[in-house]
């Protein structure tokens, strides 16, 4: 990779850092914040049912999240980037299938892939429904229950990873489809066919990383794309 010019600028420490601020907030009030007091919200004593709020709370955050995916894919410039996505995914089963990285060889094999991004995220979204339907987890006090949310997204992002990867295991057969087909519906959504230039720039992003890993003698990992 070359060096930067002088002439190109760098983002600055503290917008880089503002701007990792700002996408967690919207993405902690956005997912987890409106979903928790939009169920405070709805009338009737089935609140008081514990369980039934945190199945409750998961439809509307599951609402929510497959609702924003579809809304940002109709502005333009976030179409080209799930072509870009689409692209990415070609290519990357290409690789996996031990094909030349070029174009030709990406695009015949669909968009959506196994272990992308998208279907990690909703991985997250139904192991935080199960994990707040845990008896140990359950209060009456809606405060409490809304810290405990936040305190758990690491637990839940780690969970989904682990279980993401657990779906390669050729012995898991059709439980690991059963986990993975969710995600690869959703994926119709952020995920678009490419054109050929689009190909062109994965299959180099893909070759580079590829020297890369044989320079360094690193062997990939599955993990999220």
């Amino acid at each position: 990779m070359s060096n930067p010019q002088p002439n190109e600028q760098k983002l600055p420490t503290w917008l880089f850092l503002l701007t990792i601020a700002g996408s967690l907030s919207l993405g902690i009030g956005l997912f987890v914040a409106l979903p928790f007091y939009l169920t405070t919200w709805i009338p009737g004593d089935w609140k008081e049912n514990t369980l039934w709020f945190a199945l409750v709370e998961g439809l509307i955050k599951l609402t929510i999240f497959i609702a924003y995916v579809y809304i940002i894919g109709l502005r333009p410039d976030i179409r080209r980037v799930f072509e870009y996505h689409g692209a990415e995914h070609k290519v990357v089963y290409a690789a996996e299938n031990h094909l030349p990285i070029t174009p030709d060889s990406a695009r015949p094999f669909d968009t959506p892939h196994p272990r992308c991004g998208t279907g990690f995220a909703l991985l997250t979204v139904v192991v935080s429904i199960l994990c707040f339907t845990i008896p140990p987890l359950l209060t009456d006090v809606r405060f409490y229950e809304f810290l405990l949310r936040l305190a758990f997204l690491p637990i839940i992002a780690g969970v989904s990873y682990e279980i993401l990867k657990l779906t390669t295991h050729p012995k898991l057969g059709w439980l690991a489809k059963i986990v993975m087909t969710p995600g690869m519906w959703l994926q119709r959504l952020t995920t678009r066919q490419p054109d050929d230039a689009q190909l062109e720039v994965s299959c180099a992003a893909m070759q580079a990383v590829i020297d890369a890993e044989h320079n360094n003698d690193v062997v990939a990992k599955p993990g999220v794309i």
